[in-house]
């Protein structure tokens, strides 16, 4: 090897650490943005919530739908996803309608779902309803209200 020259390899580790490093960077400021995103009390933070939720319940993931459920409903809530993950696969959840009130900070969803019994290869469909409410201590939108027992029959 001539004086002068770097091992061949050496040359693309900085460039890989560089990448990973700015790569790590993205990712948290994505999901800091998102996250400050969500405590507003405005619309486009009451959309973003509602859809975080209902993608967690869509794809099973309780743990995360409960972090967007009211306090006084964790309980419950937790019994019906019990139920839900035991007999039913959620195969689509869809908004069909969302309305927002910027005075009293609440909002209502009609969702739509389609779902089979895991003991039955039927598919099923369901309106399920939700109310939604910004609480200012927590800047958290939070689930006061939903019917989403009906989907255990």
């Amino acid at each position: 090897m001539e004086s002068g020259q770097q091992p061949r390899g050496q040359n693309t580790i900085l460039p890989r650490v560089f990448v990973t490093v700015c790569f790590g960077i993205l990712v948290l400021l994505v999901v800091s943005c998102s996250s400050t995103a969500m405590r507003r009390a405005n619309e486009d933070s009451f959309n973003l919530v509602v859809e975080n939720f209902h993608n967690a319940v869509r794809w099973g993931d309780y743990q995360t739908a409960a972090t967007f459920v009211g306090p006084t409903m964790q309980e419950d809530f937790w019994r019906i996803s019990d139920a839900l993950q035991k007999r039913v696969s959620i195969m689509e959840c869809q908004v069909k309608r969302s309305s927002f009130d910027p005075i009293r900070k609440t909002g209502e969803v009609a969702l739509f779902v389609r779902y089979y019994a895991k003991d039955k290869p039927e598919v099923i469909t369901s309106m399920i309803h939700e109310r939604w409410k910004f609480f200012e201590k927590e800047k958290m939108w939070y689930l006061v209200s939903h019917d989403l027992n009906a989907l255990e029959n």
